[in-house]
């Protein structure tokens, strides 16, 4: 029997791309489906592959989107213009460095997070840095889904890791009186992932992180399925 999930297992992870399972759909429902100000992310329309498979395909839409996204023909970033082609060269090259790369409704991960089902066997068991790693992920979906309120575009993002390289997560400590919203994307994504951990870690520190992200995202369910 062992053998037979194993082998199941590995054909799943040679899908080059899936929808959410419900397991994973579960959880993200706690988080994003039922948000006091009625902004929720479609779950339905997320889709997940994995980075090493389906690379030349990430670099693609990173394309796409730039180009979309660039109205003059140049951008500058610390004194250095990009045209097009060069801004989508350095997105990439920063972008597809890190453990996941979130681009509209398309999630990529690298293969440590790259599971069939990322939320397996949720709520009865949880593997918390996997179900932090989605929920940062599926934060890019809802900015995304949602840009006319976080005025999200995938230019913004690519300025940010361009400019500010890994340092783009960094947030810590939290401002007191700052807005979920006020916050930078990557920041925003690294601030969900962190409560995410913190439900489980740090009591007192989590709800100093609940009380931030639920002016945005109503998390009461997120907190009493994952303090079971």
């Amino acid at each position: 029997m062992k053998k037979v999930l194993l082998t199941l297992a590995m054909i799943g992870m040679l899908v080059s791309c899936r929808t959410l399972t419900q397991d994973e759909r579960t959880f993200l429902e706690t988080i994003y489906q039922t948000d006091v100000a009625r902004r929720p992310v479609d779950l339905a329309a997320v889709h997940v592959s994995c980075l090493t498979s389906s690379e030349d395909e990430a670099r693609r839409e990173i394309h796409q989107r730039i180009k979309s996204d660039l109205r003059s023909g140049t951008i500058k970033i610390r004194q250095a213009s990009y045209d097009a082609a060069q801004l989508s060269e350095a997105a990439s090259s920063s972008l597809l460095s890190g453990n996941g790369l979130t681009i509209g409704n398309n999630i990529y991960f690298k293969d440590e997070f790259c599971a069939v089902n990322l939320a397996a066997g949720y709520p009865t068991y949880q593997d918390i840095h996997l179900l932090a790693r989605l929920a940062h992920e599926i934060m890019h979906v809802w900015q995304f889904q949602n840009s006319k309120i976080t005025g999200y575009s995938f230019l913004r993002i690519a300025i940010e890791r361009i400019s500010l390289g890994e340092a783009a997560y960094d947030y810590k400590p939290l401002q007191p009186g700052r807005p979920f919203l006020a916050y930078r994307f990557e920041q925003q994504g690294q601030i969900v992932e962190d409560y995410v951990v913190y439900t489980h870690t740090n009591p007192a520190e989590a709800a100093r992180y609940r009380r931030l992200i639920s002016k945005a995202l109503d998390i009461d369910a997120m907190i009493a399925s994952l303090q079971h």
